[in-house]
């Protein structure tokens, strides 16, 4: 906007007023209330007394104008970004109720073959929440390789299918590669890629090992149970590492295993029972019920 007297009430160069040059109507009636901005804006331009109603009219328009487009802008962005980011807070679903899993549905579940076995799943709003109930019998029962060697859950082992009989893709690497074996390494050990865990133990007790790099793994098929229904994407194979952890840990204790730890058990006595805490952020479907609790 120029500040030459010139401009809008003013002439140019040429003589013609610059309020005709820009097309506006003497004949237009002022708007009844005028903004103390236009006026001014008036004054500092110098407009003629018989042209500064027009002119204000003018000024007043461009400037509602103005802020219409910035408010448009504005919201289109705002929609862009809810469009964006889902987990923004207004886009997040409220839970509204508790959910309550009895000591008997508990028993229910662990009393299913297998090792590992969800029992459901929960969208606490900004992230889901599952809840686990794990079986390990004695290492011996394992043919010598102890309970470790099995993997770390039933049905979990990173290159698993979905169902018995169905032929697997071969499993895709993960973990750090070498050509050589690793030497002095845990074996079965397995680490999730975006699932933390809480152990509680229930029942008895036995060696957890925790810790170390996973060094020649196999990561776990888009089908199988450890990535559907367990906990997600997970990489499987012998740890490695001088932060690696065995700890004997027995009925009561917690254990709080972030995502990406490789964990695993040895020297399990006679067996042992916990439960499996595991927030996430959608890593598994809420609403999963187990089956067994469904008849």
């Amino acid at each position: 906007m120029s500040n030459s007297p010139a401009f809008l009430g003013g002439r140019d160069s040429s003589g013609a007023r610059l309020a005709d040059t820009i097309g506006i109507n003497a004949g237009i009636a002022p708007f009844a209330s005028l903004h103390s901005q236009e006026e001014v804006q008036v004054d500092a331009f110098g407009v003629d007394e018989n042209d500064r109603p027009t002119v204000l009219n003018r000024l007043y328009s461009m400037r509602r104008k103005g802020r219409l487009h910035m408010t448009k802008t504005v919201l289109k962005a705002v929609a862009v970004v809810a469009t964006l980011l889902p987990g923004v807070g207004f886009a997040q679903s409220k839970p509204t109720s508790a959910t309550y899993i009895t000591d008997e549905e508990v028993k229910k579940v662990n009393s299913l073959p297998g090792v590992d076995r969800t029992i459901k799943v929960v969208d606490i709003g900004p992230e889901n929440f599952a809840i686990g109930v794990i079986h390990r019998g004695a290492s011996a029962a394992a043919g010598g390789g102890g309970a470790a060697a099995r993997g770390a859950g039933a049905g979990g082992g990173a290159g698993r299918g979905a169902g018995a009989g169905t032929a697997a893709a071969p499993a895709a690497p993960c973990g750090e590669q070498s050509t050589a074996p690793p030497s002095g390494s845990t074996p079965g050990m397995i680490a999730h890629d975006q699932q933390t865990e809480g152990y509680l133990i229930i029942s008895g007790g036995g060696t957890l090992v925790t810790g170390g790099k996973i060094v020649n793994g196999r990561k776990s098929a888009p089908e199988a149970e450890v990535t559907r229904v367990l906990n997600g994407p997970s990489c499987s194979g012998p740890a490695v590492g001088a932060d690696v952890v065995k700890r004997v840990v027995k009925t009561g204790d917690i254990i709080i295993i972030p995502a990406g730890v490789p964990h695993g058990w040895t020297d399990i006595g006679d067996h042992v029972d916990y439960l499996s805490f595991r927030p996430s952020a959608r890593v598994l479907e809420a609403g999963y019920t187990n089956p067994a609790l469904k008849k």
